[in-house]
């Protein structure tokens, strides 16, 4: 019951960022925030189908923070590599400005000549580590390519694997607490060792196929750089739209009434509002 009541409160708390003016006014903001949504329903419904999904939820959950700081990880060693070999990079060499210097070049000539060509290397290689999307490459001009890279290895990927020892304990902590009125599919789930969460497969069982293929058809028209997105306007049809705003009306109100459904011991209503469709 922790989590769902933890996904629930998530529900109510992101539609209030969720749902404003200007994203419904915008075509591509409107189909994003309609899948949100319907993936979001699906999750509830599972809920109430089944408390114990809020065991899967949380599985799911873990799973995904360690797979991110696994991936942080991953970067940070992409990072470590491309610093040294920048720190390397960045060693001037300036026996490539004697052709530009001869008797006739005064000293304010060649002070001007080193000085770009400082500048101008230093740009180069500022723009490697900018090319690479590296997440550290404005701390690295500060501290020296060579340096960053040090404190990196040794205190960047130390605090991540911190952290991944913790979500790994966690995860054993919930492995070895399952209930014993869990249903074989879903302890089966929450063994696996690398979980796949099928849209499809949930909205069907639910009986929101229909729903799925309309929302995804419009997901990959729209928002992926498909030849006919890229070849066709990225807008919706009047149709299309106000079908949209539909179903945000519709799903919205189903969100509220899956939280109202859900049953714990505990359970009060302090405060209720009426929920009715216009």
């Amino acid at each position: 019951e922790t989590w769902v009541l933890k996904a629930q409160l998530g529900t109510v708390e992101k539609l209030q960022h969720l749902m404003t003016q200007r994203g419904l006014e915008q075509d591509l903001s409107l189909i994003a925030l309609a899948r949100n949504i319907f993936e979001n329903l699906i999750w509830l419904k599972l809920f109430n189908e089944d408390k114990n999904y809020g065991l899967i939820f949380y599985r799911y959950l873990l799973q995904q923070q360690l797979d991110s700081q696994l991936q942080v990880i991953e970067k940070a060693r992409e990072e470590i590599d491309l610093f040294k070999g920048l720190a390397i990079e960045g060693d001037l060499d300036f026996d490539l400005l004697l052709p530009l210097i001869d008797a006739n070049t005064t000293e304010e000539e060649k002070a001007l000549l080193v000085s770009d060509f400082k500048r101008e290397h230093s740009e180069r290689i500022d723009l490697k580590a900018r090319s690479a999307f590296s997440i550290y490459a404005d701390q690295a001009k500060c501290n020296g390519y060579a340096y960053q890279a040090h404190l990196i290895e040794s205190q960047v990927i130390p605090h991540h694997q911190e952290r991944i020892n913790t979500i790994n304990d966690h995860m054993d902590e919930l492995l070895s607490s399952i209930p014993m009125d869990i249903s074989p599919t879903l302890k089966a789930e929450l063994f696996k060792k690398k979980p796949h969460w099928n849209w499809r497969c949930h909205a069907s069982s639910l009986g929101m196929e229909s729903q799925y293929k309309f929302l995804y058809a419009l997901t990959s028209r729209l928002l992926h750089s498909t030849p006919m997105s890229l070849a066709t306007p990225a807008e919706l049809s009047p149709q299309e739209k106000y079908l949209l705003l539909d179903y945000l009306c519709l799903s919205i109100k189903g969100l509220c009434e899956e939280i109202q459904k859900f049953e714990y011991v505990g359970k009060m209503n302090a405060i209720q509002f009426p929920l009715k469709a216009e």
